[in-house]
């Protein structure tokens, strides 16, 4: 897609905070509005639980884009069926924060450990780096804030979490996440 000067653009929200049925819609919008692009939107950035749409003003009106985004909308108001498939993810849970995390839980490293590994997580989005994973939900006895001084850099493959979401590094990169495994 062709990039404007100076991109102009707007969100799409579909919830206020994490929810599978309202990331699925997201997602079938996506979808949709890929399937019929427009001349003139130059990106799609779908989130958590909204998407951003750029376009350039020189090429499409920003009332025409917002036609064509409310026409679409319509066909994903019902409950969009979350699409998928389930990966299994080999874990080494030898973090350098495992300690930490269940001292801070209260919670045994084997219980830790347990909690993490015995959840299915959903894949919510894509960022940050190119293929970095943003999966919810963690269990509520696992949830921590992220860290207040993020890593320069986090390891290749490590696992983290932070708040109600864990993720995996496929690059080397900062990160502010709690690390306490491999993949």
């Amino acid at each position: 897609m062709r990039r404007p000067a100076r991109p102009t653009g707007f969100y799409v929200q579909f919830s206020a905070g994490l929810d599978l049925t309202q990331n699925a819609r997201l997602h079938a919008f996506h979808r949709a509005l890929r399937a019929d692009l427009l001349p003139g939107v130059t990106d799609l950035g779908p989130g958590y639980v909204n998407l951003f749409v750029e376009y350039d003003e020189s090429l499409v009106s920003g009332a025409a884009v917002r036609g064509w985004v409310t026409r679409h909308l319509r066909g994903v108001d019902g409950a969009a069926e979350v699409q998928g498939r389930l990966t299994e993810l080999p874990v080494r849970y030898d973090g350098p924060d495992l300690p930490d995390v269940a001292a801070r839980t209260g919670l045994t490293e084997a219980e830790v450990i347990r909690l993490h590994s015995g959840s299915e997580y959903h894949v919510y989005a894509v960022g940050f780096t190119p293929g970095f994973p943003f999966l919810g939900e963690v269990p509520e006895a696992l949830r921590l804030p992220r860290r207040s001084t993020p890593r320069a850099t986090v390891p290749f493959n490590a696992v983290a979490v932070a708040n109600a979401q864990t993720c995996v590094y496929p690059l080397p990169s900062p990160g502010a996440g709690t690390c306490w495994a491999r993949h």
